[in-house]
């Protein structure tokens, strides 16, 4: 597909692509705003209800011409339908031969990410990939994708001015949470998304805008996004963040032969290495009540490495008897507890464990060793893939939107080896996947 917008999939008209992309930009937007005060738990059970409801809504759409013409499923990438076919069946194989399979396929209280919303990633970002027919139409997802961080930015900087009227409470080091529900996972959202508003610098928009206009306000943009992350102070969202932003400035300054960029990717990893060494005694924000209770800051940064070393030791010791396909989704908490060592509740007041805070260890307990491998093969194709297009062209804005895609995939695996996901971080994952391939592909 060139820049002009000639169609990348000839089936795509067929699919109702303005509807689809509009949950498209819908989610984007809404997902990360998206709570429940009255609840007893604010923000992930609305959050999920409603990225269901809209890839709902995008399969109904979508669903009458696949009735049609069966072939249209045929049109992303084979090896990428491949293998997203491989990781769905294999969430459909663990579910069945779950430890309790309701509650795999439905979620529990504890744990709502049951195969629904397990499933929901991947088919609502193969629909939305199937439906960009031309490059403005992954332009505009993309500005929705930034322009729907900066009221969560905002918020989150009222939260550290200690503004905010709502009276969260949070075990966390940092009250910066926003509309994310704890300061790790708005960490990790923002991790996501700067390398894409980072990408804009060098990416003029159809919009009349000169690209030095555009540059200063994606350049306020990008430092709102910086500024809060810092606040946040989650020490695996700012170490993606460093590795995306680093991978980002050093495959275009790869891509252009730029030694100012190098330089810049160097000096980022640089400043990023030590200011997440200063993370674990300098803090930018007053603690928030029930963290500053239990222990001075300092022994709240090293009960939090602590924890995380047993939850993860003792994760991985529970993979052995389960270790081809799991124990099924949302079933981590049940395992997990029986087996739960006596350190941990001299580290933790919680005795409820939902999730391995580690990628790996999560999908290997959750799908087994073939759903891991399925997952990494769906990644390693998406790689190959819009490597392949960040260098088959000579268009330098194509080149950024692909390292913007690589960086920001990139960013998310670092930060998911010490975070638990939440369906927020998980969707934009899978979307900025598509990107990526979608350049690849055109």
């Amino acid at each position: 597909m060139n820049s002009e917008g000639s169609s990348v999939y000839p089936i795509s008209h067929l699919l109702g692509p303005p509807l689809i992309r509009l949950t498209g930009l819908l989610a984007v937007v809404l997902l990360p705003l998206w709570f429940n005060p009255w609840a007893d738990v604010a923000f992930e059970p609305a959050k999920i209800a409603l990225f269901l409801l809209l890839v709902l809504l995008a399969g109904s759409i979508a669903l009458p011409t696949w009735l049609r013409k069966p072939d249209a499923l045929a049109a992303p990438p084979r090896a990428l339908r491949r293998w997203l076919s491989a990781y769905l069946a294999i969430i459909a194989a663990a579910t069945f031969a779950s430890v309790d399979p309701p509650a795999s396929l439905w979620g529990t209280p504890n744990n709502l990410h049951g195969a629904l919303v397990l499933a929901a990633g991947p088919l609502f970002a193969l629909l939305l990939l199937l439906s960009w027919r031309t490059l403005a139409a992954r332009q505009r997802q993309v500005t929705a994708l930034i322009l729907g961080s900066v009221p969560v930015a905002l918020y989150g900087l009222i939260q550290a001015l200690g503004l905010d009227p709502l009276p969260w409470t949070t075990d966390a080091i940092s009250p910066v949470l926003s509309t994310l529900g704890r300061s790790n996972f708005l960490g990790a959202y923002l991790a996501l998304i700067i390398p894409f508003t980072l990408a804009r610098l060098w990416e003029p928009l159809p919009s009349g805008l000169t690209l030095a206009a555009a540059r200063w306000r994606y350049g306020v943009v990008l430092a709102l996004q910086v500024t809060c992350l810092l606040l946040t102070q989650a020490r695996g969202a700012w170490l993606g963040a460093t590795v995306a932003v680093a991978a980002c400035l050093g495959l275009l300054a790869y891509r252009w032969r730029d030694r100012r960029l190098a330089l810049a990717a160097l000096l980022v990893c640089l400043l990023g290495g030590a200011w997440l060494l200063l993370m674990n005694r300098v803090s930018l924000v007053r603690q928030p009540t029930a963290a500053s209770a239990s222990a001075p800051f300092v022994e709240l940064r090293l009960a939090s490495t602590a924890t995380r070393l047993l939850i993860w030791r003792t994760s991985a010791g529970l993979i052995g008897p389960r270790w081809l396909l799991g124990y099924g989704p949302a079933t981590f908490t049940p395992v997990f507890k029986p087996n739960s060592p006596a350190e941990l509740t001299s580290w933790q007041d919680s005795a409820i464990v939902t999730d391995p805070h580690n990628l790996v260890l999560d999908q290997w307990l959750t799908l087994g060793l073939a759903g891991l491998l399925a997952l990494v093969a769906t990644v390693v194709t998406f790689y190959r893939l819009t490597w392949r297009g960040l260098l088959s062209t000579a268009d330098r804005p194509a080149h950024a939107r692909s390292a913007a895609a690589l960086a920001a995939v990139t960013g998310f695996l670092v930060q998911a080896q010490f975070n638990p996901n939440v369906i927020v971080t998980l969707a934009i994952f899978w979307i900025a996947m598509m990107l990526g391939v979608a350049e690849g592909h055109s």
